[in-house]
């Protein structure tokens, strides 16, 4: 009993010791009072707090409780004010005003004091798009311009005038340098100099710039992998799935830099971690155990001043642990196991005519089970099969019953269809060749008697059932992320904080047809 009971002792103190490469983290979530799950943008005030900018809402987090703030709220004396609801940035107190937090909200900039408990809108111009510190100042872009908000005087000047067709994603700066991230490239703007400026990597999407404490420059792109400029010299980071020897997924959302020098950075996939003494990567995913990453899609980092990390999802709140003290082992999600259905973010869920239930997931593919709740199907992407389930961030499915199929929307792999009765997938991205289609980043799918409705960026489209041909229906649909059409053929989509109707007599397309 004593040889047993040793070595048991002995085996917890190998783990104990014994450094892992994974992580343990802990969760924030609407269970624990966070608005909405959707976290895109993390900062920390000038008393410690965090702060958590979701898509309904400003959250702060004390330590033990949550507080959050959208629409519209009470403002002191100046009454109500509103200020929006989806968080797309916050730039932290040690970097600017050590009094204020400073957010971007429905591209709108405003800010909230720390002392007063007050917000206040800084443009009332809307559009704004990226903001960063610059010299306890920000800077901010508003279409193509870059304006400088003075913190002490409260005004605002044009700081940089870009190419009018510039869209501008993130701003970034160094001692130097002001750099410029854009639907088309990198550019370098240099403070107080007389050469020109530089352009880098034309016609790739930039999604997030960062500079790390040895002053290389790091690229994230919103679909085309990873950059890092060292001594001026550019270099992609390899593809590789297992994310030992390059990066896990080609959509790098953030950045940022732990005590020891490691670069973490946040995709589509998971975390990953580039050791900066080794040269190595490594990868974070979904934990089959608790004390593991709870979604997989990253959008916002942030270390705090006690070197915690702290980890905003897309559908899974907010991860924070510690790089250095941490050091428990990490399991991943098995994702060849087919009887894990369920996933951390479920879909639409659609019910063909046989009782099966159909159920979409962000990153999980597609499920159906039956009504006995046994798993009927189970669809997930195949690298480099042009056979399968496209994608498995699945947005949007509709039913087609007279013809027993299943039209998938997926995130990048475009739009598939499954044939149920044969068992068959057919995807538009690769069977199907003509100019006039959607792409491969599709909103929302929805049956309209013989037609499928598909909106996507290139805009809303229909598809005739029948013919197997796309229409695309005219600019005023726009990208229509989530819509619907009444039996008047009224189409209803959503624009900004608005929702726009669109009369059928208008776009002149016979949506009722038979």
């Amino acid at each position: 009993m004593m040889r047993k009971l040793f070595f048991i002792l002995f085996i917890l103190l190998i783990l104990t010791t014994i450094k892992s490469n994974a992580q343990y983290f802990q969760n924030l979530s609407v269970g624990n009072g966070l608005s909405q799950p959707s976290v895109m943008a993390i900062g920390q005030d000038t008393l410690g707090r965090m702060w958590f900018g979701t898509r309904e809402g400003l959250n702060v987090y004390d330590g033990g409780k949550i507080k959050y703030y959208k629409g519209e709220v009470d403002n002191g004396k100046d009454g109500k004010l509103w200020i929006g609801n989806s968080i797309s940035s916050i730039v932290s107190e040690n970097l600017v005003d050590g009094n204020k937090v400073y957010f971007i909200s429905d591209f709108f900039l405003y800010a909230y004091d720390v002392q007063t408990e007050l917000f206040c809108k800084i443009d009332n111009r809307g559009k704004v798009t990226a903001m960063t510190a610059y010299k306890g100042n920000i800077l901010y872009a508003q279409r193509n311009n870059i304006f400088l908000y003075d913190l002490k005087t409260h005004k605002k000047s044009i700081y940089k005038i870009l190419p009018e067709s510039t869209s501008v994603n993130v701003i970034e700066v160094d001692r130097d340098n002001m750099y410029v991230g854009t639907t088309d490239g990198i550019i370098i703007s240099p403070f107080g100099a007389l050469w020109e400026e530089q352009y880098l990597l034309p016609g790739e999407d930039i999604y997030r710039i960062y500079e790390d404490s040895k002053h290389n420059l790091w690229i994230g792109t919103r679909m085309n992998g990873l950059y890092r400029r060292v001594n001026d010299r550019i270099e992609k980071i390899p593809l590789c799935p297992n994310g030992i020897n390059g990066i896990i997924d080609p959509q790098i959302r953030e950045f940022v830099e732990d005590d020891d020098g490691n670069i973490w950075f946040g995709t589509f996939m998971g975390l990953q971690k580039y050791d900066i003494k080794n040269h190595t990567y490594a990868a974070v995913n979904i934990p089959q155990y608790a004390g593991g990453l709870n979604h997989p899609s990253i959008f916002s980092l942030f270390k705090d001043r006690q070197g915690n990390i702290w980890a905003g999802s897309y559908f899974g709140g907010v991860n924070y642990f510690n790089p250095t003290r941490n050091s428990v082992i990490h399991y991943d999600y098995q994702a060849k196991d087919l009887s894990s259905l369920y996933y951390s973010y479920i879909g639409e869920m659609i019910m063909d005519k046989r009782g099966n239930l159909w159920i979409s997931t962000d990153g999980g593919g597609v499920s159906c089970i039956d009504r006995g709740w046994r798993t009927v199907e189970q669809f997930t992407a195949t690298p480099l099969s042009r056979h399968g389930l496209p994608h498995n961030n699945v947005k949007s499915m509709c039913y087609d019953m007279d013809n027993d199929m299943l039209y998938i929307g997926t995130h990048l792999g475009g739009l598939s269809r499954y044939d149920i009765k044969k068992k068959t997938f057919y995807n538009y991205s690769t069977d199907y060749k003509s100019p006039v289609m959607p792409g491969r980043i599709i909103h929302h799918v929805k049956k309209w008697k013989n037609k499928i409705v598909v909106s996507s960026r290139e805009g809303v489209f229909l598809l005739d059932t029948r013919s197997n041909r796309f229409t695309h229906l005219p600019d005023c649909f726009g990208e229509a992320m989530i819509f619907d059409i009444d039996k008047n053929g009224t189409f209803y989509t959503t624009s900004g904080n608005n929702i726009t109707l669109i009369p059928q007599h208008y776009y002149k397309l016979n949506f009722l047809s038979t």
